[in-house]
């Protein structure tokens, strides 16, 4: 893939969020992403352990609640400068709804999981105007918590809770340090009144370096401490319910990355960053399918597993009978 065209899918893809769907998303990955069976394969590598799974479930709700937050902000900041196309509400929610419907359904995958996806990005896309960032930002990881904290608890295995609950306190308080310092800094430079006066140039600017850090070789680490500090930080500062659901976006993320490391997997937009056996062009591939197809892919992983498991119990009980 040429260098320039490398860079432009690496800005798409990064830049709004890896995890968040828009409407050009199923045209970006007919032109830069690979197909669903070699996304999966790395997916399933990656998401095997039961905690992870769980963890990664709470992440798919909390990238939905704020993509759709996102999309929901943007339609009632429009809504006044432009007529509703053919009487349809909320334009970009619904037709980015419908590409993502129409994109995993058309998958590969076992047809519950399609539908089930298919299913949750429905009623996510309805309830969106019913959500606020504020209820987002402090529940999401409440229920992270709380998952993981059963997850460990229904196996007996305390000593991995205490672990996985210390790794929580330091990503989550380190994202917080993150925000609040990125606020003060913006204080301490005048930058508030400013930022709050000119929101439409906070927005250009934040877009520019969003931008660059997607155009960055490495772009995963980069985009998500920019997206948690920099961009939840605009928000609050703005008052701009979109940047505080379009940093939902890398706060989920991070989630995902904890939710890695409490269980010892690696996650798979790293591991293919650190992947020295493919050039540039061939890991965006991977990536591109990683994200598009998440909602997909995490659910066929729980239906393989649970597969799995009764296979391995009803070939149990056909050795014991015989």
């Amino acid at each position: 893939m040429p260098l320039t065209l490398t860079l432009v899918g690496s800005v798409l893809l990064y830049a709004p969020g890896a995890f968040f769907f828009y409407p050009w998303k199923p045209f970006a990955q007919a032109a830069f992403g690979d197909s669903y069976h070699v996304g999966y394969a790395f997916f399933r590598r990656d998401h095997s352990e039961p905690t992870n799974v769980c963890l990664h479930l709470v992440a798919l709700l909390w990238q939905l609640l704020g993509n759709f937050g996102l999309l929901n902000a943007v339609d009632r900041a429009v809504a006044p400068l432009l007529p509703a196309p053919l009487g349809v509400h909320r334009p970009l929610s619904m037709l980015t709804a419908a590409l993502w419907v129409v994109t995993l359904m058309l998958s590969p995958a076992p047809l519950g999981c399609s539908l089930l996806s298919s299913l949750l990005i429905v009623v996510v896309c309805w309830a969106a105007p019913m959500l606020t960032p504020s209820v987002l930002e402090l529940g999401a990881p409440t229920v992270f918590v709380s998952v993981l904290t059963l997850s460990y608890l229904s196996r007996g295995q305390l000593r991995k809770l205490a672990r996985g609950l210390g790794i929580v306190l330091a990503y989550f308080g380190l994202a917080l340090i993150l925000k609040e310092g990125a606020k003060f800094g913006a204080t301490a430079l005048r930058g508030r009144a400013w930022a709050t006066e000119n929101p439409s140039t906070t927005n250009l600017v934040l877009v520019f370096m969003m931008g660059l850090l997607g155009a960055l070789p490495k772009p995963t680490i980069p985009c998500v401490v920019g997206g948690v500090a920099v961009v939840r930080a605009l928000g609050e500062l703005t008052r701009q319910d979109a940047l505080t659901f379009y940093g939902a976006a890398f706060l989920a993320q991070l989630s995902q990355g904890v939710a890695h490391k409490v269980s010892g997997q690696e996650a798979t937009l790293l591991s293919h960053e650190k992947d020295d056996s493919h050039d540039r062009g061939v890991k965006l591939a991977f990536e591109w399918s990683h994200v598009t197809f998440f909602p997909n892919f995490l659910l066929h992983a729980c239906h393989d597993e649970l597969t799995c498991r009764a296979e391995s119990a009803s070939n149990k009980n056909k050795s014991k009978i015989e």
